[in-house]
């Protein structure tokens, strides 16, 4: 079983929010991760701004920025499968 396996998904009901209501936020969401990549994607530690701080290692604020687009590509992963999921409910 997979860590995707395990999302929690909504149950589509008649006394709960409609499907499409549902599917349009996780689709609104996802959108907004992957605006969010893009940006952290245009924002990439590059080497010209960390030189006058030797203290500041490089390869560290890369890792700390790769870690971060990695965390946000796994969340929108997620959305897509809650995407599916619920769109298998309609």
């Amino acid at each position: 079983m997979t860590k995707r396996d395990r999302i929690p998904a909504p149950k589509v009901n008649l006394n709960g929010t409609s499907a499409k209501a549902l599917t349009a936020q996780v689709v609104a969401v996802r959108e907004a991760l992957e605006a969010l990549d893009k940006a952290l994607a245009e924002a990439s530690p590059h080497g010209r701004d960390y030189q006058l701080q030797p203290e500041v290692d490089l390869a560290e604020a890369r890792g700390f920025h790769a870690a971060n687009r990695a965390y946000v590509s796994e969340m929108a992963d997620a959305y897509g499968v809650l995407h599916i999921r619920l769109i298998d409910q309609e």
